[in-house]
C-alpha cells in the first residue's frame, strides 16, 4: 500500500478535509470521529489533565502545533482535555501582589518537599539563575494543581498526558496519585537549545540522563521520532512513536497553498529558482544552521543564479550580523498570510543544521503545501524517505541539489496506526 496520496487524489484529500470526520476513514478503524463505532470508543467524554508549557494553537510555532495536534487527536475519539499551561500559570501569579505571591509559595512549597530529592533536577539543569527560579515557580504551582485534582475542578481524569518532560515534578506527582501517566515528550527538550560542542558534553549528557530517567516513570512513552523512539529502547524505555502530522486547520490552509503554487506554475523553464530558508533564529541549533546556510549559498552563488528569500522570528537581526550578497533578502518576522504568500512562490524550502534536533514539523508542512524540501542529514532526520526530501551531506552536494529540476511532492498520509497506539494507550485501564 502506498504511504502517499499522488498529486490527482488531491481533489478528494481536499473534501475529506472539509468533513467533519476530518482526513481519511480507515475500513478497518473509524478512529477519527466521535461517531466512531470502535468499541472502545466512549459515550460520555472522559477527562485528560495535560501538562504542557505550549497553547494549543495553530498560529505559532512547532511547539504549539504539535501540543494541537495531540489535543485535536483526543477530542476526536471523544475525550476532554483540560491544560495545565505555564504561560497561563505564569501570568496569573506575576499579576498578584508581592504579598499574594509569598502566600502562595509559603503554602504551596511544603506540599513538595517529600520530592525534594527531585528539586536538583530542576534547579540545577537551567543556565541562569532567573530561568531557574521561574521554572522551580511553574513547576511547584502546576505539581500543587495536580495535588489537588478534585471533582469540581477537572472532573475525574485518570490519564494525565505529560508533554513538558522538563517539568520532572509531574510524573513523581501522577504516579503517587495512582493515575496513567503517558509521556509525549516534543524531542529532547534538555538538549534542544544547548549548544553542542565538546566542552560541554558532560553538562548535556546529564541534562539527557536526568530528562531520560523521568520519562522513565511514565506507563506509556510516545516519541516524535523514530530516533528518539529507538535511543530510548536502547535506555531501556518501551517507548513508541507518534509523528507530528499537522491539525485540520493548519492542513486547509497547506493545501491552500498547494493548490496557488499548481495554479501559478511556479517552476518555469529558464527561470530563477527563489529559494526560502525559514526558521526562528531565537533558537541556537537553527540560528547556527542558517548562518552555516548562508555562507555556503554565498560560495555557491558564484557558479549557480538564484535567490534566497529568508523569513522567521529574530531573522531580522542577521542584517547586523552578515554581509549579504543581492542574492539573499531577509524577510523577517511574517504574519500568517504574509509567510502563505511567500510559501506560493517559492521553489523549494531549504533547512540546514550543523546540530539540533532536526525539523519534525516544518518537513511534512512544507510536502502538503507541495514544496520540495532541500535539507542536509541533521535537519532531514526521520523523513529520509519522504517524497520529493532532497538530501545532502556537503557543499558540492547541495550545489547539485539546487541546480535540478523539481517536482510537486506528493502528499504524506497522516500518520492513522499511530494515532490507534496512542489512543489506545489512553483508553486501556
Amino acid at each position: 500500500m502506498s504511504l502517499f496520496i499522488r498529486a490527482p487524489d488531491l481533489g478528494f484529500l481536499k473534501l475529506l478535509c472539509s468533513k467533519a470526520q476530518f482526513f481519511i476513514v480507515d475500513p478497518a478503524r473509524k478512529i477519527r470521529g466521535t461517531n466512531s463505532k470502535n468499541p472502545n470508543s466512549m459515550n460520555n467524554k472522559s477527562i485528560i489533565l495535560r501538562d504542557t508549557r505550549f497553547k494549543a494553537t495553530a498560529d505559532g510555532h512547532g511547539g504549539n502545533r504539535r501540543t494541537l495536534q495531540i489535543e485535536e487527536i483526543l477530542s476526536k475519539v471523544g475525550f476532554e482535555v483540560h491544560d495545565l499551561q505555564d504561560y497561563k500559570i505564569w501570568q496569573s501569579f506575576t499579576q498578584k501582589t508581592f504579598r499574594q505571591k509569598l502566600i502562595i509559595l509559603i503554602t504551596r512549597i511544603p506540599n513538595i518537599l517529600k520530592f525534594i530529592r527531585y528539586l536538583p533536577c530542576i534547579i540545577f539543569d537551567f543556565k541562569s539563575l532567573i530561568s531557574d527560579f521561574r521554572y522551580f515557580i511553574l513547576s511547584t504551582l502546576k505539581s500543587d494543581k495536580l495535588r489537588k485534582l478534585n471533582h469540581n475542578q477537572y472532573g475525574t481524569p485518570e490519564v494525565v498526558i505529560w508533554e513538558d518532560s522538563l517539568n520532572y515534578l509531574t510524573p513523581h506527582m501522577v504516579k503517587n496519585k495512582g493515575l496513567k501517566l503517558i509521556a509525549l515528550p516534543h524531542n529532547f527538550d534538555s538538549v534542544g537549545l544547548r549548544n553542542c560542542n565538546l566542552s560541554e558534553m558532560n553538562d548535556n549528557l546529564i541534562s539527557l540522563r536526568n530528562e531520560i530517567r523521568h520519562l522513565a516513570k511514565a506507563d506509556y512513552v510516545f516519541c516524535i521520532s523514530r530516533e528518539e523512539q529507538w535511543f530510548l529502547r536502547f535506555c531501556g524505555i518501551d517507548s513508541d512513536y507518534l509523528p507530528y502530522y499537522p491539525p485540520e486547520t493548519i492542513v486547509r490552509d497547506l493545501l491552500e497553498i498547494r493548490k496557488n503554487r499548481l495554479s501559478k506554475n511556479n517552476r518555469k523553464d529558464n527561470s530563477t529558482n527563489k529559494f526560502l530558508i525559514l526558521g526562528s533564529c531565537t533558537n541556537p541549533p537553527t540560528k547556527d544552521g542558517i548562518v552555516d546556510l548562508i555562507k555556503w549559498l554565498t560560495y555557491i552563488s558564484k557558479t549557480i543564479d538564484f535567490e534566497v528569500k529568508i523569513a522567521g522570528y529574530g531573522s531580522e537581526n542577521l542584517i547586523n550580523e552578515l554581509e549579504l550578497s543581492s542574492e539573499f533578502k531577509i524577510i523577517g518576522s511574517l504574519s500568517n498570510k504574509e509567510l502563505l504568500d511567500v510559501m506560493s512562490e517559492t521553489t523549494a524550502v531549504l533547512i540546514h543544521q550543523r546540530y539540533g534536533l532536526g525539523a519534525l514539523t516544518k518537513i511534512p508542512e512544507m510536502l502538503i503545501a507541495g514544496i520540495p524540501v532541500i535539507a542536509n542529514n541533521i535537519a532531514a532526520r526521520s523523513y529520509y524517505d519522504y517524497n520529493e526530501i532532497h538530501i545532502y551531506n556537503n557543499i558540492q552536494e547541495l550545489a547539485q541539489l539546487m541546480s535540478q529540476t523539481f517536482l510537486v511532492p506528493e502528499v504524506p498520509l497522516p500518520p492513522l496506526q499511530d494515532e490507534k497506539r496512542f489512543i489506545d494507550a489512553c483508553m486501556n485501564n
